[in-house]
């Protein structure tokens, strides 16, 4: 009923209009009318369907809307609570059987918690809340934002976590999942894309058409999705039926004007991912279309919408002939991750933000299993390890938040968005599904979404699935995990007697030198140790519950391996003769992944000063020289972090000629060119070995070489370079750039504004930020050069804060132009910043950071935890040197 009571949208004020304002719509600051200081909304009043109309014409300063939302009352009332941020609202009325009820609509805080004040109770039942508004466009990235490409402008949304309400008067929770029945009225010329299919269209007087799209099935706010303007659309072929699913899929590419040819390598490969996934889940695609829209301008990476995912431009404009490994990668996880979601988080979507992991853990690690078995020369497992061990950095600090961590502010929601989530939660979910075995946790997956299609879920739905499947009560050993910060660290001992052999196990909290938390902390860990008897490799698998427990072995093990196939979230450690006995006899023995875990547990060892660095610097020559790309880059982050940190000036040398007899024989190994057997993993470790001798090595040869070929890239692009890929260029264009001049710069700055590649504009941004000399001020500048992306901010500071050389340079610029970079950037981008200048590693800059951010921090989303763990990380830096400096002089100074 309601969908037809509506005006036309010509009637919103198409072009422009006089608007009449009811109530203000800006931050009063009265927090006693919100019913929790966080915004979430009580019960009493449910939508339970939404028609928006939105005149959104790109080229305009602002758009303006109507919604229409359909709620249950619960009680009468006469004050109903839900979200609109900074709405300009001229008319406000309920309808309740069939009478008209006014109403005042008042902004009340600066979350963007509204309420709409009516004249007179309304009664319990359904009822009709209508609302017109304009709005401006939003300028950072989120909400309803403009976009000018080559000339042309755009709109496009980016509504998660809770943006939503900055773009219509809505009830912005996850928990609330309702129907939408979306109108456009756009310029003619353009087109409009949503998470539905159009079904109809209506040309309008002055050049303006109306259009319909077909009514969405129940979806949070966070997931609704509109792009507007002259857009390119590349039809592909529809998804085709499957043994699940009797019909067919519509199935597009989406990118600026001019860019769509460029989308086919990622058309090419979705469908094998959508199939892929259909198999997992049991369940067919659960939307009526699938487009995948390539964003010019786009804060994250990538955003779930159902039926019509955004992506950062770069993940899907590939050529498949001259594009990086890196990019092809990236791609195939990220639209792996993001069609994962379609089921995990829009089928079924978590009720509150607390279980945000119950999406991106998921699609964390359903992204990297399906790369897995549709592209196993991708060693995505081994990806998904590596992102495990980042996040295990991380959650060694005591600012750490938890995976499902209670969201008592907003703060918490945009502090959600981190790798404890993603991450830490990806490699839980792992380790439990090596423990309950593939088939049981895949039924556990489908019974979850089974129960839940189309609704809300919380954590206890999902353990409670995977529980009933397994026969077993797997719900305390996944709480440990998720309710409790840190990483276990497992201390193993091999006891022998004449007849027996023994693992004596012993768990506590890992934590860095110079921590002062508390280690007396217990976990439920699946753990599988590994072991060598002569010839034979055993193992023995139980779930640790106990802060101490001893294993019975099959003999007395030449070696053992405390994380076998490196499938638990733990670090570990040995007695100093057992980690010899393991890197002398074991180390052959054990698979890639084990092998990458023992790399970590030496530089756990190192962060927290169980091991001296000497005795780790003396193996490193043992992981170098290996084949696998993931074992033989492992010590590259520590010795940076030797050189730039912990090696005196009289020692720096050094340690730079220890990293090029390191990496010497992998580069007579990989050369600089390209050869016919390489596979991509060749590819990508050959730019790695050839960026770390040239940029932490120092080495002069090197250097010269991948100088002379960035340089020639960058003077004559089309100039052909045989054997030098797309992933070398990279490397070569920023040595180029750090030994070159000014001239240099100018070149590559107007390549850079030129062009619309976004994977060029990757190469030549990352090479124009690698100066290192007075054009530092020249890079720096950058950041609020028009010519930017505003997503492309960050990438600015973040390569000048990366080098040692103009850390100082960069903060100085931070302070200078604060208040400018904020009006450019995001809040929730924006607290990124103190987390990018930690590798000052010094009291000095703690100090500076926060008395700089102690004042600014609140007013970013996400900008305390961020503070918080700065200042750890800076703490615990300063404590790692000064547990290691003696034995690095020692070992560089040995006679």
């Amino acid at each position: 009923m309601y969908q037809r009571s509506l005006l036309l949208v010509a009637g919103l004020c198409v072009i422009a209009c006089a608007v009449r304002q009811v109530a203000p719509a800006t931050p009063t600051g009265n927090k006693q009318d919100s019913t929790q200081e966080i915004g979430q909304l009580t019960r009493d009043v449910v939508p339970v369907g939404y028609t928006l109309e939105l005149s959104v014409l790109p080229k305009e300063p602002r758009f303006f809307g109507r919604a229409q939302i359909v709620v249950q009352l619960k009680k009468p009332t006469q004050r109903v609570l839900l979200h609109g941020m900074d709405l300009r609202v001229s008319e406000v009325y309920a309808e309740v059987g069939g009478s008209r009820v006014a109403g005042t609509y008042t902004q009340l805080d600066e979350d963007g918690l509204a309420q709409v004040a009516f004249d007179q109770p309304l009664a319990a039942g359904r009822a009709v809340l209508s609302l017109r508004y304009e709005a401006d466009f939003d300028k950072t990235l989120r909400g309803l934002y403009q976009v000018e490409f080559e000339g042309l402008e755009y709109a496009f949304t980016q509504f998660e976590p809770y943006s939503a309400r900055s773009a219509f008067p809505c009830f912005d929770e996850p928990g609330f999942k309702t129907p939408f029945d979306l109108w456009l009225t756009i310029r003619a010329e353009d087109v409009a894309i949503a998470n539905t299919p159009q079904v109809s269209q209506e040309d309008i007087e002055g050049g303006y058409k109306r259009l319909h799209f077909a009514t969405t099935k129940p979806l949070p706010t966070y997931l609704l999705a509109m792009a507007v303007g002259p857009l390119d659309i590349a039809e592909g072929t529809a998804l085709p039926p499957t043994a699940l699913r009797d019909h067919t899929i519509p199935f597009r590419g989406v990118a600026a004007r001019g860019q769509k040819e460029r989308l086919a390598y990622a058309m090419e490969r979705v469908p094998a991912i959508v199939a892929q996934l259909e198999r997992y889940f049991g369940i067919p695609y659960p939307f009526e279309k699938l487009d995948i829209i390539a964003v010019p301008d786009f804060a994250a990476g990538a955003m779930e919408n159902a039926g019509a995912i955004t992506f950062r431009d770069y993940l899907l404009l590939i050529d498949e002939d001259s594009a990086s490994e890196h990019q092809k990668r990236s791609f195939a996880y990220v639209m792996a991750h993001e069609l994962a979601h379609q089921w995990f988080g829009n089928l079924v979507t978590m009720s509150w933000w607390d279980d945000l992991w119950l999406n991106e853990a998921f699609a964390t690690w359903m992204g990297y299993a399906v790369v897995d078995a549709l592209w196993p020369a991708q060693q995505a497992h081994l990806s998904l390890l590596a992102s495990a061990h980042y996040a295990m950095d991380e959650d060694s600090l005591l600012s750490a938040r938890v995976i499902r961590q209670p969201i008592e502010t907003t703060h918490d929601i945009s502090s959600a968005f981190d790798s404890i989530t993603y991450s830490k939660g990806g490699a839980v979910l792992n380790m439990f599904e090596r423990y309950l075995g593939t088939d049981i946790f895949q039924r556990g997956i489908q019974r979850y979404l089974k129960a839940h299609l189309y609704g809300n879920a919380t954590s206890h739905d999902l353990l409670l699935a995977l529980s009933e499947e397994a026969g077993e009560n797997v719900e305390p050993a996944f709480d440990s995990f998720l309710t409790q910060p840190g990483v276990p660290l497992i201390a193993a001992d091999v006891q022998c007697s004449e007849k027996q052999g023994k693992v004596q196990l012993q768990q506590s909290r890992y934590l860095p030198a110079g921590s002062k938390g508390k280690s007396d902390q217990t976990w439920r860990i699946p753990l599988c140790v590994a072991y060598g008897v002569g010839h034979s490799r055993q193992q023995v698998c139980r779930m640790l519950e106990a802060r101490e427990a001893t294993w019975n072995l099959q003999g007395c093990p030449d070696w053992l391996m405390p994380n076998a196939d490196a499938s638990g979230y733990f670090l570990w450690t040995l007695p100093p003769d057992e980690l010899a006995a393991l890197r002398d006899q074991g180390l052959s023995q054990l698979s890639v992944r084990e092998r990458v875990s023992f790399a970590h547990a030496l530089e756990a060892a190192f962060d927290s000063g169980d091991m001296k660095a000497a005795d780790i610097l003396a193996v490193l020559p043992r992981l170098s020289v290996a084949d696998e790309r993931a074992v033989a880059r492992a010590p590259m982050a520590l010795l940076r972090f030797i050189r730039d940190h912990v090696a005196s000036a009289e020692t720096r040398p050094l340690v730079e000629a220890y990293a090029r007899g390191l990496y010497a024989p992998a580069l007579s190994r990989l050369g600089i060119t390209q050869r016919a057997s390489d596979d991509g993993e060749t590819t990508m470790l050959r730019a790695e070995v050839l960026s770390f001798l040239a940029r932490v090595g120092d080495d002069t040869s090197v250097r010269k070489r991948l100088a002379k070929i960035g340089t020639k890239a960058l003077r004559d692009p089309e100039a052909p370079q045989a054997g030098i890929e797309a992933d070398v260029l990279a490397v070569a264009m920023r040595v180029a750039m750090e030994d070159g001049d000014s001239k240099l710069f100018k070149i590559a700055y107007e390549r850079f504004i030129a062009t619309p590649d976004p994977a060029e504009r990757s190469r030549l941004l990352a090479a124009l930020t690698s100066v290192r000399d007075e054009r530092s001020t020249q890079a720096l500048a950058l950041a609020l050069d028009p010519e930017l992306r505003v997503n492309e901010v960050l990438t600015v500071l973040s390569n000048q804060f990366s080098d040692e050389a103009t850390r100082k340079a960069a903060w100085q610029y931070v302070v200078a132009h604060y208040d400018v970079l904020a009006k450019r950037v995001s809040s929730s981008n924006l607290a990124h910043l103190p987390l990018l200048t930690t590798g000052f590693c010094s009291q000095e800059h703690l100090d500076r950071l926060q008395e700089f951010f102690s004042k600014r921090a609140e007013a970013l989303q996400g900008g305390p935890r961020a503070l918080a763990e700065a200042s750890e990380s800076l703490a615990l830096c300063q404590a790692r040197v000064a547990a290691q400096k003696a034995s690095v002089e020692a070992f560089f100074h040995k006679p």
